[in-house]
């Protein structure tokens, strides 16, 4: 899979980012690279953030969010809790 699992996954959190390199969305990977408890950073944008500090296991997926279809099946495989 994309994600191997260790001993802490059931006490961390995935995140479905979308506009992740916008201003907000920068910032926001920014402030999620300072927390512990943050696992899997999934990224939606039409380019990828420039920069990915921190400890972040960060991966980048171009979609456009009128695309139902696979924005259902990407929502449904990372199953973010935010």
């Amino acid at each position: 899979g994309i994600f191997n699992l260790d001993e802490r996954v059931s006490q961390l959190v995935e995140y479905l980012i979308t506009g992740c390199s916008g201003f907000v969305g920068s910032h926001y990977l920014a402030f999620l690279a300072e927390k512990e408890d943050v696992v899997r950073v999934v990224g939606i944008a039409s380019s990828p953030p420039q920069h990915i500090s921190g400890n972040l296991k960060f991966e980048f997926k171009t979609l456009n969010l009128l695309d139902a279809k696979n924005l259902s099946a990407l929502i449904e495989a990372v199953r973010p809790r935010y």
